[in-house]
């Protein structure tokens, strides 16, 4: 019984944490391929948690697009225009 007890803890732990990863990803305002900062095509963890690290500025000249920077840094990450 108490075997079954620490499998059940250990998955309900690995879900959790598998929903964090994915909503970490799913609500970051990058794209995957700025999230995967090595380029690799597979995101590590310390990528997934670098990816809500970041913040929005207007850019300087370009009334429609916002610039994603790294807080860590200031330097930019991702630029997104609307094209208006």
């Amino acid at each position: 019984m108490k075997h079954r007890i620490a499998i059940i803890s250990v998955m309900a732990l690995c879900i959790a944490a598998l929903w964090l990863c994915g909503s970490q990803i799913y609500y970051s305002p990058l794209p995957l391929r700025v999230i995967d900062q090595d380029g690799s095509g597979i995101l590590s963890i310390s990528e997934i948690l670098n990816a809500r690290d970041v913040g929005a500025r207007e850019v300087a000249g370009k009334p429609e697009c916002i610039e994603y920077f790294w807080y860590k840094d200031g330097s930019p990450a991702f630029e997104s225009c609307s094209g208006k």
